[in-house]
């Protein structure tokens, strides 16, 4: 569990405004101890959760052709199940992965064997086609031009495709992914 003293400290405060005065009467001491109990568990547990999920420290870099790739996306997805850690590439290839829930971000990856994928793709411009060219359609939302450009490989972001996995272990982990530019998984 994961309380800070601070916050029990003002739940007990907060329902010591709530309890009824401490009187002379056994009856009055025994409603005042109940009504402590009560509220401070109601309060309390409000205040306390779980510590996250155990994670270890993992890094890496992503090249490809032996040079760095920047802004690559790298998910580390557990193959026993759980929850999977991502992270993106700076200039230098180097990463640093996340394991989110409950809407926080939680720095590492938790122990076990996973499947990596690794995905860089740029968005085509935008074709300019004009409106007399028979290819012109209105209702298009994007009309016809070159599909994305996939960086990485497409088969290296495919959880199935890819053939890259990692093992985490306790402590710092490094990772480090060298990624062939003409690779297409075997069919």
């Amino acid at each position: 569990m994961n309380c800070e003293v601070t916050s029990v400290s003002a739940v007990l405060a907060f329902t010591m405004g709530l309890c009824p005065r401490l009187g002379a009467s056994e009856r009055r001491r025994g409603a005042v101890a109940r009504c402590l109990v009560g509220v401070t568990l109601v309060f309390g547990i409000a205040g306390c959760g779980p510590a996250g999920p155990s994670v270890e420290p993992v890094s890496g870099t992503v090249l490809l052709d032996g040079a760095a790739v920047s802004g690559a996306t790298v998910v580390l997805t557990p193959t026993g199940g759980g929850l999977a850690a991502t992270g993106i590439t700076g200039a230098d290839g180097r990463f640093s992965v996340a394991t989110l829930t409950s809407g926080k971000s939680w720095p590492g990856a938790a122990q076990g064997t996973y499947s990596v994928t690794a995905a860089k793709i740029e968005a085509a411009e935008s074709a300019v086609i004009d409106p007399n060219d028979p290819k012109y359609d209105p209702l298009a939302s994007v009309n016809p031009g070159s599909g994305p450009t996939y960086v990485i490989p497409k088969d290296y972001g495919e959880q199935a495709t890819s053939g890259l996995t990692a093992t985490i272990t306790k402590g710092k982990n490094d990772l480090k992914f060298e990624l062939d530019s003409k690779f297409k998984a075997a069919k």
